[in-house]
């Protein structure tokens, strides 16, 4: 599982961080070698539930963990 928190820090200041959302990247099992299949879920402060989403045949060795996160950020938003 990947999992990419998004935390405000007012003025910089680490002591008051304030966390935004959290979006996870879960590998289904169903991929292979060269492609993966992940759920996606993004859960937002202020929301009760999460939005989910699905990348499917993600290109997994010429792509890296980034394209990952904007696949799945296409995917849900």
């Amino acid at each position: 599982m990947i999992e990419v928190v998004a935390t405000l820090y007012p003025q910089g200041d680490r002591s008051r961080g304030e966390r935004l959302g959290v979006i996870r990247i879960v590998n289904d099992g169903t991929g292979t070698l060269h492609s993966g299949n992940y759920d996606v879920e993004i859960n937002e402060r202020g929301t009760k539930d999460p939005v989910c989403g699905f990348v499917g045949g993600f290109p997994r060795l010429t792509h890296n963990v980034w394209d990952l996160l904007k696949w799945a950020l296409e995917d849900i938003l």
